[in-house]
């Protein structure tokens, strides 16, 4: 069943999560994302964009439904 991300009632249906710790780890086994200035298309409510950001990244976020990335900001 699809999701209207444009939505406003769907606007946590992702910015509440966050990514696994398996997930970093997998990240950090190809490379050390420390300093890197990274693009995040498709970036939703942010998850993987605010995990780059904790793991050293430079990290930017974009999205074509402006309600994600109101989330994301939150």
């Amino acid at each position: 069943m699809p999701i209207d991300f444009s939505h406003p009632k769907n606007k946590n249906s992702y910015a509440t999560r966050t990514a696994s710790p398996e997930w970093k780890q997998r990240v950090r086994a190809i490379l050390d994302p420390r300093g890197m200035n990274v693009a995040d298309i498709g970036c939703g409510g942010g998850i993987y964009s605010w995990a780059l950001a904790e793991m050293g990244a430079r990290e930017t976020g974009v999205d074509p439904s402006p309600v994600m990335l109101d989330a994301a900001r939150e």
